[in-house]
């Protein structure tokens, strides 16, 4: 079988499929993938109450489809810390970046935290030179400000982000995108014109932004690079128009700061440790990155 998770609502009732390549299947969805056989060792039931997936009868009780499931409720609880650091995989990638560091290599960090080498995110961000130069011309934004921000955003993701995503494509209203953009706030954005319309999607455009539902916005957004780039150039625009009577926005760690905080009264206009380190360390390897 080729699904590895299963999410289940409240009611007990299968609606999320995560599969072996990561893809991420709504119910409806799984169902076509598993009429075109895309879909493993399992069938579809037909019921009153509607269609369903259940496994084939097998003599591996891995494989039933219950013991892939976790409800709905039961994600939002999840200690992001206790659960990843339990995982090979971290313990594994902190001996290695703690091994180059002793190499000499530059390690970022992302509070006290090893992340990643300077190397790898600047081949990171370097991928989508084009689109960050692009979206920056278009929406008259910093360009290496936006590459810090992106940079800050790849650094602070770790794999239970995936689970929020998850939540955003059942209509949620999560972060979502290599920007990690909330989908109420691209609405908004959306809404208020500081994204452009786009002339391929009839929604996207001031006019029709409460007409485009949150799955579409999140598939909109989270399965294209480009898009949520330019939603992060948008959010650059949005917070210079909202905040330039009241911050001063010259200062880059300010607009850094502003990205992930609705304001910084909680601080009394004070920036946090993350909009300077944006601002500071991430802006000079945005620099490098994007001038190759």
């Amino acid at each position: 079988m080729n699904i590895i998770l299963v999410i289940a609502d409240n009611n007990g009732k299968n609606i999320l499929f995560i599969l072996s390549d990561f893809s991420v299947l709504t119910l409806a969805e799984a169902i076509r993938k598993a009429e075109g056989g895309g879909i493993a060792d399992v069938h579809i039931v037909n019921s009153r109450k509607g269609s369903f997936l259940r496994a084939n009868p097998n003599k591996t009780q891995a494989d039933n489809l219950d013991s892939l499931s976790i409800l709905l409720a039961d994600i939002t609880k999840i200690n992001q810390s206790e659960a990843f650091t339990t995982r090979k995989y971290y313990q594994n990638r902190q001996l290695l970046l703690k091994g180059k560091e002793k190499q000499g290599e530059n390690i970022l960090y992302i509070n006290g935290e090893r992340k990643k080498t300077e190397a790898e995110e600047i081949k990171y961000l370097a991928k989508y030179k084009k689109m960050i130069l692009s979206a920056a011309k278009d929406l008259k934004a910093d360009p290496y400000l936006l590459g810090a921000i992106l940079i800050d955003e790849d650094l602070r993701r770790d794999w239970i982000d995936d689970w929020s995503d998850w939540l955003a494509k059942l209509g949620k209203d999560r972060t979502v995108g290599i920007a990690q953009i909330k989908i109420s706030t691209a609405r908004d954005l959306i809404r208020r014109g500081f994204y452009p319309s786009d002339p391929a999607y009839s929604k996207i455009s001031p006019g029709n932004a409460d007409k485009i539902s949150g799955k579409d916005l999140f598939s909109y957004i989270n399965y294209s690079p480009e898009h949520s780039i330019y939603f992060a150039a948008a959010k650059i625009k949005q917070i210079e128009a909202d905040f330039s009577a009241r911050y001063d926005l010259r200062r880059k760690e300010v607009v850094a700061d502003l990205y992930s905080r609705k304001d910084l009264e909680s601080t009394r206009g004070r920036v946090a440790k993350r909009g300077r380190q944006i601002a500071d360390q991430f802006y000079k390897i945005a620099k490098k990155a994007l001038k190759q």
